[in-house]
C-alpha cells in the first residue's frame, strides 16, 4: 500500500520489530550451557568411596576365655598435589616436544614480560594436528604482562604446546594434579 505523504511532512516512525525470538535464542543458550556444565561436571567429577571399618570377631567357642574384637582403621589416601608436565620460557615463537596429560585436572601456568605493546599466545595441540595447517584458538592470549593460570579441558593424550610472541619473555607450565 502506497501512502501519499506531503513532501515537507516528517516520516511516521518506523515500527518496531519484536524480539521476542532474541530473547528465547539466548534464554535457550544460557539454559543449554547450565546443563551441559552440569552434565560435565557430573561426569569428571572424582566419586569416592565412603571410608568403612570392618569389624571382626572370632567365633565363640567353649572355652571360657573371652576373644577381644578387632577393628581396621581406612587409611586416608595420600593428598594430590599439583605436578609439572612441562615447564619452557623464551622471547621468540616456539613449539615444544610432545608430552602426556593424563584424565585429572590439569591447568596452564604462565607469566608473560614486557610492555603494553607485547603480544603472546599459547596454543595446546593435539599430537599429530598441525597448528600452521589446520589452524587453532590460543588456550590463553594475555593482555597484560603478568603471571596467569588457566584449567585445560583437554581429554587425556599427547599434547605439545605453540608458543606466538612479539616484544617479551614469557614462560608457559603445564601442570597436573596427580
Amino acid at each position: 500500500m502506497v501512502q501519499n505523504i506531503p513532501p515537507n511532512a516528517p516520516l511516521p516512525p518506523p515500527e518496531k520489530k519484536s524480539r521476542k525470538w532474541l530473547w528465547i535464542v539466548i534464554a535457550v543458550l544460557i539454559v543449554g550451557g547450565i546443563a551441559g556444565a552440569a552434565s560435565a561436571a557430573g561426569k569428571k567429577g572424582e566419586t569416592t568411596k565412603p571410608a568403612t571399618t570392618e569389624t571382626t570377631s572370632k567365633p565363640a567357642t567353649s572355652t571360657p576365655a573371652t576373644t577381644p574384637q578387632t577393628s581396621t582403621v581406612p587409611v586416608a589416601p595420600a593428598p594430590k598435589t599439583w605436578q609439572t608436565v612441562i615447564d619452557v620460557t623464551g622471547s621468540t615463537d616456539k613449539q615444544t616436544g610432545t608430552f602426556s596429560l593424563g584424565s585429572g585436572q590439569k591447568k596452564l601456568l604462565y607469566n608473560v614480560v614486557g610492555d603494553s605493546f607485547s603480544m603472546c599466545y599459547v596454543y595446546l595441540v593435539q599430537a599429530g594436528h598441525s597448528l600452521t595447517q589446520e589452524g587453532g584458538f590460543p588456550i590463553v592470549s594475555p593482555t597484560d604482562p603478568g603471571p596467569g593460570e588457566t584449567y585445560i579441558n583437554e581429554p587425556a593424550g599427547s599434547y605439545y604446546l605453540y608458543i606466538m610472541s612479539a616484544n617479551c619473555t614469557w614462560q608457559a607450565t603445564v601442570v597436573e594434579l596427580k
